[in-house]
């Protein structure tokens, strides 16, 4: 049966101990025996006496000590084994146990497991349980059959056993435990039991008395070693006032080796003159700080040397008093070298705008600069000693921890593009582990580069770009559509006149309401790609936004409420007014329909701002000076995040199908950078969304224009009609036969230079396309303003008007078509034209 004893109370932990004492076990464990008239015990007791006599008696230095304690104990006490067993904290594996000392009774093999020397944990063995046992202080002891299972191996190497295991202590602290083993009829007693825990108290003792003067004797022999190569004078002396200690740093400054002034009572008095430093030497610990001394070199010069004394500090054996001493003149040199150094580091570091973070081995913070302390709001000594993951990590998050953590395995500097929301940017992060000697990693430097404002920068551009290509390619192909609708439209409207008041004139109002639809998509296309900014002319924004708000509350939905602020001082602008209409319809009816089934409010505000150096990195590319702002806020449901980056994207859109193009905001972004400004959004899902554009304020003064009379009937005139695509050709000759013209019509720039050089006055207008294969229609106005000056020309384009103005320019050109052209547009326009023509007096 396994007996579990309780009896022993060990001590608490953080209790000092009586120092121990001999307990005179031969004269106790005899008596204790005869009570009990056993002849086992009998043999323990003398076997134990004889252990205590060895343990405390002369043998100890001269060749006794432990190991023949235990065999007197083993071979006197009757015993098969008594082995000495000694803890371990092992970082692995936990608590581990080594064999220390055993001694053989008659019989019996040393132990194989554990090997003597070697640490093995007390899971790896089995022992688990009873490492808690004997940790609370208990003794275990019983046949080695009784004990669980597990801790059988470790009992039984030479077969069933009777065994106690007691808990050796000291001072608090469980240093291992004594293990007794007997034959297996053995059964211990009380007493039994009682001496081998007086015996276990006293071989806890010695084992933690030899370990406490082991690591004495180990720091001190460190901190010999330490003091001889310390960069300061390190000087000592015996009881005689004799030097017994003189490091290198004192053989350095004074010249003299150790060998020339150890052991020399005449010594002292030779280098230090000075009365006061050797009357210090007298008496031990007379704790003195910067007593300076001279100290007499062997080239015959002093040296002044502050020394102080810290013998009771630092108490060494042999050594009475002990002095460290510094050189003042290199003293003060390295203390203001050290401190303006140390100045110099802080104040750079600390200057340093990118954040930086210096890490130990184990990931926590040592130290971190005031850029990002600044961008966490907390001073950094406050982070000190944190996990990274607290300093670069929004809650429930470690994706960038995790990377700066992966960096820093690498054995050379690396670095990557991070988002770092705590650190508020988006930052190219350096990542260099500095090592010691070589050795493995002892730190981190971590140094952050923000470079959200360049990211902002490939945004736009890369949108730009794109928005560019697209551009290019839409104009290309407005050109082609815009041919095919003039077709298009042309019949449709000689049509409508042919079935007016018939069952057909329905259907073909639908053809040239899907037409006129086509036409205006295709119009926001060439306003979206042309390279031009329109006809620049200064225009005050807020009367315009005026206008275009009492428009539109013609026909807004009920439950909207229209808010106005018109704050601007000087609202002037340099744009194109049909461009800058466009653009304020476009934002303004975006937000109309946005509440146009809950309602909601719909505020408008022209206002001024100035843009300075310090302005946001979303308005960087904007030049500094002061702008006219427009914004345009509803309440609507707003944009979700993750599409709100799209909204400027040609043919982008969420309206329902049939509803909207997706070109509207494109144009509108195209026109507003065009024009040297910016545009836009800010949006909440569920609060609404607020659209801000910015425009350049204009400081040229307002152009007045002269309106326009209105045009008179036309009469019947000769009109050169050119344009390469024959079927166009064909429906305005066609409609403008009908209006009364006498058309002639050519299919290319040269045959119509031909046909004008044939007849120059032979025609009273000419009506030519604006890009042809060969000789364009800029070309071909310029050889009939060659031949004919005043003769009226106009120019007709399925591209953008602006670019073909530019190109007319010089060319007295009288009006620019942008193509499909309905016939009423043309038919005023050629009034207009030949008016001048028609009021000149007949020729006499």
């Amino acid at each position: 049966m396994l007996f579990l004893d309780q009896h022993f109370q060990p001590e608490k932990p953080g209790t000092m101990s009586k120092p121990p004492q001999r307990t005179n076990l031969g004269a106790a464990a005899p008596r204790a025996a005869s009570a009990r008239g056993g002849d086992a015990s009998l043999r323990l007791a003398r076997g134990l006496a004889a252990c205590s006599d060895l343990l405390h008696g002369a043998n100890k230095r001269n060749g006794g000590g432990l190991a023949r304690a235990l065999k007197a104990l083993a071979r006197t006490g009757g015993l098969s084994r008594v082995a000495l067993f000694l803890n371990h904290d092992d970082p692995e594996h936990g608590l581990a146990l080594s064999l220390f000392a055993e001694a053989q009774g008659n019989g019996s093999e040393p132990l194989a497991s554990p090997a003597p020397g070697r640490q093995v944990s007390y899971t790896a063995l089995g022992l688990g349980r009873l490492a808690q046992d004997l940790f609370k202080g208990n003794a275990l002891h019983g046949v080695s059959a009784d004990f669980p299972e597990s801790e059988r191996p470790f009992l039984e190497q030479d077969g069933a056993v009777a065994v106690a295991l007691l808990p050796m202590r000291h001072e608090g602290a469980w240093l291992g435990f004594l293990r007794v083993d007997a034959a297996v009829s053995r059964r211990w007693t009380v007493e039994d039991l009682a001496l081998l825990r007086v015996l276990a108290d006293l071989l806890g003792g010695r084992v933690g008395r030899e370990r406490a003067e082991a690591t004495l004797l180990a720091g001190a022999q460190a901190l010999r070693g330490m003091v001889e190569n310390m960069p300061v004078l390190v000087v000592a002396f015996d009881p005689h006032g004799e030097i017994v200690f003189w490091n290198r740093e004192c053989e350095r400054v004074s010249g003299y080796t150790a060998h020339e002034v150890l052991h020399d009572r005449a010594t002292p008095e030779r280098l230090f003159p000075d009365e006061a430093f050797r009357r210090s030497l007298r008496g031990r610990g007379q704790d003195h700080r910067d007593l300076e001394s001279r100290l007499i070199c062997k080239d015959g010069g002093e040296r002044i040397i502050a020394w102080s004394d810290i013998s009771r500090q630092y108490p060494l054996p042999g050594w009475k008093a002990w002095r460290i001493g510094v050189d003042m003149s290199q003293r003060l040199l390295v203390e203001q070298a050290v401190i303006q150094a140390k100045q110099e580091w802080e104040s750079t570091f600390d200057s340093v705008p990118d954040p930086i973070l210096l890490l130990d081995s184990d990931m926590r913070v040592r130290r971190l600069n005031m850029a990002l302390g600044s961008r966490l709001g907390v001073h950094p000594r406050s982070l000190v000693g944190k996990f990274l993951v607290e300093v670069a990590e929004e809650a429930g998050a470690n994706e960038v921890a995790e990377r700066i953590q992966a960096m820093a395995t690498c054995s050379s500097c690396s670095s990557e593009e991070l988002t770092i929301p705590r650190w508020g940017g988006h930052f190219l992060v350096a990542v260099s582990p500095f090592h010691k000697h070589g050795a493995e990693r002892t730190g981190t430097i971590v140094v952050a580069h923000d470079i959200s404002h360049w990211k902002e920068l490939e945004r736009q551009l890369e949108q730009s770009r794109r928005l560019e290509a697209l551009g290019t390619l839409a104009g290309g192909i407005a050109h082609d559509f815009n041919n095919i609708l003039g077709v298009m439209l042309g019949y449709a409207e000689m049509l409508e006149l042919a079935v007016r008041g018939g069952p057909q004139e329905r259907r073909v109002e639908e053809i040239l309401r899907a037409g006129t639809r086509a036409k205006e998509l295709i119009a926001q296309i060439l306003t979206f790609s042309r390279q031009g900014e329109g006809n620049l002319v200064p225009l005050r924004l807020t009367p315009l936004v005026k206008e275009v708000l009492q428009h539109l509350m013609v026909t807004m939905p009920p439950g909207i409420t229209v808010r106005r602020r018109f704050d601007s001082q000087s609202d002037l602008v340099l744009a194109d007014p049909s461009l800058a209409h466009q653009v304020v319809l476009n934002l303004c009816t975006n937000a109309v329909q946005a509440m146009r089934d809950t309602g909601g409010i719909l505020e408008v505000s022209v206002d001024e701002l100035f843009l300075g150096a310090d302005r946001a990195p979303d308005l960087s590319t904007l030049a500094q000076g002061t702008y006219v702002r427009l914004r345009v806020r509803d309440t609507g449901p707003g944009i979700p995040a993750d599409i709100a980056g799209r909204i400027f994207d040609p043919f982008f859109t969420t309206k329902r199908p049939g509803e909207g193009t997706g070109m509207g905001l494109a144009v509108v972004h195209g026109i507003v950078h065009k024009l040297g400004g910016s545009i836009a959004v800010e949006s909440v899902v569920g609060l609404g969304t607020t659209m801000r554009m910015l425009l350049p304020r204009a400081r040229a003064e307002l152009s007045r224009v002269q309106p326009e009379p209105q045009a008179l009937a036309s009469g019947q005139a000769r009109i050169l009609l050119v344009d390469d695509e024959a079927p166009l050709l064909a429906v305005w000759r066609e409609a403008l036969a009908g209006m009364g013209y006498q058309v002639t019509t050519a299919t290319s720039g040269e045959e119509a230079l031909a046909l004008f050089a044939e007849a120059p006055d032979g025609f009273d207008l000419v009506l030519t396309d604006q890009i042809m294969p060969g000789l364009s229609g800029t070309d071909f106005v310029g050889g009939v303003r060659a031949l004919r000056p005043g003769l009226p020309v106009i120019v007709w384009t399925g591209y953008s008007d602006v670019a073909a103005r530019e190109a007319a320019t010089g060319l007295d050109v009288f009006d620019i078509l942008a193509k499909p052209v309905r016939q009423a547009d043309l038919g005023r326009c050629l009034e207009r034209a030949l008016k001048p023509r028609q009021e000149e007096p007949e020729p006499a």
